[in-house]
Order: C-alpha cells, then sequence, then structure tokens
C-alpha cells in the first residue's frame, strides 16, 4: 500500500503492543518502483523466512514477503511447512508458501481477505469451488436458523436462498476492493516507469501520470476505475489543486448518477465530494446546493445515521461557518455538527480518530466565532486523544496543532502559536517531506504570528520561503498562493 517491500518479515521484526501491531526494521525494504541497485537486496534476510527465490538470489518483491507472512503464520500455529492440510488457515498459509510466487496471493489485501474470511465463518476464496466445505461454513454460521428452518423443505429452500444471495453481494464487494487495490498498484508501477529515479517521483507527478494510465488500463469493472479515480482525486484535493481534483469528482458523480438507482449512498458521496470542490474554489453558494443534495440522498436511501452522513454533516457544517458570516448560518452549522455528534455516538462509540476529527471541527466553528478559548481547549483534548492512541503522526492530528496556534494567535498568546506552529511543522515535514504543500499554510500563519510580535525578519524569511514553495506547487488561481504572495 505504501510502495515498499519489507524484505525481512519474521516474528522477532514484528512487536505488538497494546493492541497495535508494528513492523520493524526496514534496513532491507525498497521501493516497488526501483529497479535499479537490486543487487542489495539479496543479503541481510533471514533464510529460514525467505522465499526460494529470494534464496536462490532474486529480488525482494511483494510474492516474497507474502512467503515470509505465510511462514510467520505456521509458527503462531505451532506448524511445520509438512504438516498436512487441516483446515483453512492451512490452506492460506500453504498458498503464501507456494514454490512459484504467481501462485501465491496476489497482495497483502487478498490475503487478508481470506483471514477476515476465516475469522467471520465465510468460506475463502481458494476453496470456493468445494460444495460440500460452502455449505458447511454456512451451516457453522447459521447453526441455529438452519434448525429452525429445516421444519419445512420449503423453509430451507428460502433460507438457503437468502444466505447465498448475501453471500454473493458480500463476496461481489471483497472482489471490488481487491481489484482496485491491485488497479491502483499497476498504475502508479507504470507511472514510476516513466521516471528516471525514484528521488524524482513526487505525488503530483504520480497522480498526473495515473490519470493518464486510467484510460489505457483494462480493469475488471467500471466501478473500480471510478473507485480510483476519487482517490485520485482527493491526491489532488490535499494539494490543493482543487479543478484538477473536481474535473475528476465530477466524472465519478456522472458515473453513480448513470449506474446507481437513486437514491444511493454512492450518489451522496461524489456529490458531497463535488460540493467541497467547489467551496474551496469560492462557489459557495453551487457548493451547499450539492451537499443539500447529498444529505437528501443519504436521507431517502436510509442512511440517516450513517458514517456517511457523519462525514457529510462535518463538511457541509465546516463550509457554513468558513464562508458566511450570517447567524442563520452559523446556527444551521452548529445544528448540523451536533447531528453529527449524536450519530458517531451511537455507531462509532469507540472509534478514537472520528472523535479527535469531530472535535477539531467544533473547534473551527468557535474559531470562526471568534471564541479562541473554547476552540483551543477543544484543540487540546483532539491532540491529546490522537496522542494516546496513537495518531498523533497522522497527518490530520498534525494539522490541528497548526490550528492550535491560530486559536493562541487570536488570544494573544504568541509564544504558545510559535510553539504550535513549530510543533506543527517539524511533524509535517518529517511525515511529509519538506516540499509538501501542507507546509505553506503552515509558514505562513507562523509568519503572521510574528508580525503580531513585530518580529518582521522572522515573518518575511518564512513568507519568501512559503511564496517560493506555493510558485512551485499551487496553481495561479490558488487562494492559499495568493494569500501568501499578498502578506
Amino acid at each position: 500500500q505504501s510502495l515498499i517491500v519489507h524484505g525481512d518479515i519474521k516474528p522477532s521484526n514484528i512487536l505488538v503492543a497494546e493492541g497495535r501491531v508494528r513492523l520493524l526494521d526496514f534496513g532491507v525494504g525498497h521501493w516497488l518502483m526501483d529497479d535499479q541497485g537490486a543487487s542489495q537486496w539479496h543479503s541481510g534476510f533471514t533464510k529460514a523466512f525467505a522465499a526460494p527465490e529470494v534464496r536462490e538470489g532474486g529480488m525482494h518483491t511483494i510474492a516474497s514477503d507474502i512467503f515470509s507472512l505465510g511462514m510467520v503464520l505456521l509458527e503462531i500455529l505451532g506448524r511445520s511447512t509438512k504438516t498436512p492440510l487441516a483446515d483453512d488457515l492451512d490452506h492460506i498459509a500453504q498458498r503464501c508458501l507456494q514454490p512459484v510466487p504467481d501462485d501465491r496471493y496476489a497482495s497483502v489485501a487478498a490475503l487478508k481477505q481470506d483471514l477476515e474470511a476465516f475469522v467471520e465463518g465465510y468460506p475463502i476464496r481458494s476453496r470456493r469451488n468445494e460444495r460440500g466445505y460452502v455449505a458447511q461454513r454456512f451451516l457453522r454460521r447459521n447453526k441455529l436458523s438452519v434448525i429452525a428452518l429445516a421444519t419445512t423443505l420449503l423453509g430451507l429452500v428460502v433460507g438457503l436462498v437468502l444466505a447465498l444471495w448475501q453471500y454473493d453481494v458480500a463476496n461481489q464487494e471483497a472482489i471490488r476492493a481487491a481489484e482496485t487495490a491491485d488497479f491502483v498498484k499497476r498504475l502508479f508501477e507504470r507511472a514510476g516507469e516513466e521516471k528516471d529515479s525514484v528521488d524524482e517521483i513526487t505525488l503530483r507527478a504520480l497522480m498526473d501520470a495515473a490519470v493518464l494510465r486510467l484510460d489505457d488500463e483494462r480493469a475488471r469493472s467500471p466501478s473500480v476505475k471510478h473507485d480510483v479515480m476519487a482517490l485520485i482525486a482527493s491526491g489532488y484535493t490535499s494539494l490543493g489543486d482543487y479543478e484538477a481534483s473536481r474535473q475528476l469528482h465530477e466524472s465519478v458523480l456522472a458515473y453513480h448518477l448513470e449506474t446507481s438507482k437513486s437514491p444511493s449512498a454512492d450518489i451522496a458521496i461524489a456529490l458531497a465530494a463535488v460540493a467541497n470542490d467547489m467551496v474551496a474554489v469560492g462557489e459557495y453558494e453551487q457548493g451547499l446546493t450539492r451537499y443539500a443534495d447529498a444529505l437528501g440522498q443519504l436521507e431517502a436511501s436510509g442512511n440517516s445515521n450513517s458514517l456517511a452522513m457523519a462525514v457529510v454533516l462535518g463538511r457541509n457544517s465546516l463550509a457554513l461557518y468558513t464562508h458566511s458570516r450570517s447567524e442563520t448560518a452559523a446556527q444551521q452549522a452548529k445544528a448540523l455538527l451536533e447531528r453529527k455528534g449524536n450519530i458517531l455516538e451511537r455507531v462509532a462509540p469507540d472509534d478514537f480518530y472520528l472523535a479527535y476529527i469531530h472535535l477539531a471541527y467544533v473547534a473551527s466553528w468557535h474559531d470562526a466565532h471568534a471564541e479562541y478559548q473554547e476552540a483551543a481547549s477543544l484543540k487540546e483534548q483532539a491532540i491529546a486523544i490522537a496522542e494516546s492512541h496513537g495518531y498523533g503522526h497522522y497527518p490530520s492530528a498534525i494539522t490541528i496543532r497548526c490550528n492550535l496556534g491560530y486559536s493562541y494567535d487570536g488570544l494573544g498568546q504568541w509564544a504558545k502559536a510559535v510553539e504550535a506552529y513549530r510543533s506543527c511543522i517539524d511533524r509535517r515535514t518529517v511525515r511529509l517531506g519538506d516540499q509538501h504543500p501542507g507546509l505553506i499554510s503552515a509558514y505562513q500563519n507562523l509568519a503572521v504570528t510574528y508580525l503580531s510580535m513585530r518580529q518582521f525578519r522572522e515573518a518575511k524569511a518564512l513568507l519568501q520561503t512559503a511564496a517560493a514553495n506555493a510558485t512551485d506547487q499551487l496553481p495561479e488561481n490558488s487562494v492559499t498562493r495568493l494569500a501568501v504572495e499578498l502578506n
């Protein structure tokens, strides 16, 4: 998923602590797209867990990492490679350990699907053609139901048909997810082949090349192509290129309007994405109309209490309180946020990621109304939640640190504002690199604080750096770029 092969997966390189799994020691890892210096990948591996092709001098690949995962699974099970096939876990492990790389799982996502199917009692994909086995899985999952339905032949037939239909729907979703992951991998691998070296590849270059490849690739279904298109559009959004993002989001929306039965959650999500792009480029009223349409789709399709509804409510409220100063819009935004909070309490009470994101949204509402003390307190809580649950390095958590600087600045607590902005800049540089567009806004906000402190030399230096980066990375009509130049 990160375009990196590890090359030495083994139990001693896996740390399990506090409910999280961390993969350690990327000393022999490499970029999937790097076809130079292959000799360095031939050493440094652990023979007992290495794939046959690696032991024979070949390169570490996704397939060789999957082989190593299979060896780890065998060790967890306390079995050896010579153990006869006894259950699904043995089948999964043996598929990972196939001598020919192409006979193994095509991706870690595909391996994960079979493991999840085993945990949930569903048939694994490698045994779907065994009818007796599939029926056995079904009976185990629905024991009581089958006993009840067995009273009449008609009841049994109806129950079986219904269960198979449900399985087919779930299976089609799993296949779509696997195809999407494989499609993304092919797109970005081919994009990388056109560059001279990995060092020259930027996120924008990869996305631009991937867009050009979209029509050339032959995905198994149009839905996969448009899932990938939405993913690339989100990348453009993160870079602040809302025009490029909007073109792709409009295509995704058109596809769902043509192929989905209205109302639907797919249409709603696509509408909200287009609305977000519209608001970002100043088409405020048009964006709010799209948000209203998205909410209507979710209500009518029975998704009024879903996570999708929570996401759209949050984005809609953000558009209201950041682009309008009317009291009516402020109260509408507040009501949307309160509804979003209620949904999260019902459907995701233990999701701490969603919790700290929601606190940040509420804090921004207070910022928009110059209630900086309340905003700062909420952002401090959000950062504490993110840090205590392992999300402190996430880009969203880092952004909250920058936003905390804004609240401190509004309170006139400039020393705290500088500290918050510096923390944001340092973490963002480490996490995303020193050329990421997110640094431009951070430099500018810190410069504004220095202006308030009448430290003009520091402010000027930051703004010059931000302006140079903006010229290189942002389109001419970018609001962020224009603001930096003005300052």
